[in-house]
């Protein structure tokens, strides 16, 4: 059978619903893709370096607080400039805007991309999402109009809406004007979403990123 390691981005709390729902939708993954084993590794910011980051097929970077900012921003880097599948939710988002602005657009202050009035409760709520058309995320859910759930106020701050938007594509718009999907160009599967997939079952986004996964594991083994 074959096998995928999926390296999960985050600091992990006992009880937190991000963290544990993560898990499970690895572990029910697991279960419904076919010849596959898909197991999962944290990696805690705090402790994690880049060295090793290669063994890993893809990357979850997952909801916060990340412990050490420059260590995930590290971490995202590496998976971005390796070409490694990358999913980020929540925090993931944030930080996903935050590295490219630091190590691409090689900003003064990359933190400023992101809003200042921003903040996770524990209230998760439905979040209606309009795709945009000719988004190479629509294939994904089949339909213009989507249904998440999310907890956080994050969006991308005013002032930089563009300059984001030169380099990633913007995939989903939510009914209070924040952009909540987006994609980067040019990248095998590098995809932020301002919600938490995970809370989904069976969902279309996560399935995507891991069928995208296994499909460049067997040709690059294929290639080799």
């Amino acid at each position: 059978m074959n096998k995928i390691l999926v390296g999960l981005l985050g600091d992990r709390q006992q009880g937190y619903l991000p963290h544990e729902s993560a898990e499970k939708a690895l572990v029910d993954a697991g279960l419904e893709i076919a010849e596959v084993a898909i197991d999962f590794q944290w990696l805690p910011t705090e402790t994690s370096i880049t060295e090793g980051l290669g063994g890993y097929d893809c990357i979850w970077a997952g909801p916060g607080p990340y412990l050490d900012e420059e260590n995930a921003l590290r971490i995202i880097q590496f998976a971005r400039e390796h070409e490694i599948p990358t999913i980020g939710t929540c925090s993931g988002f944030k930080y996903m805007v935050i590295e490219h602005a630091k190590h691409v657009f090689r900003a003064m202050k990359p933190f400023n991309y992101i809003s200042r009035n921003e903040f996770c409760t524990t209230d998760y709520e439905d979040l209606a999402i309009d795709l945009n058309a000719g988004c190479h995320l629509i294939n994904v859910y089949g339909n213009r109009h989507i249904s998440e759930i999310s907890h956080c106020t994050f969006e991308i701050a005013d002032g930089y809406v563009d300059k984001v938007a030169s380099a990633f594509e913007f995939c989903g718009v939510a009914e209070d004007g924040r952009t909540v999907l987006i994609r980067l160009n040019n990248h095998p599967f590098f995809v932020a979403s301002l919600f938490l997939p995970q809370l989904k079952e069976d969902s279309k986004l996560l399935h995507t990123w891991l069928q995208t996964t296994i499909a460049l594991k067997q040709n690059k083994a294929l290639i080799g």
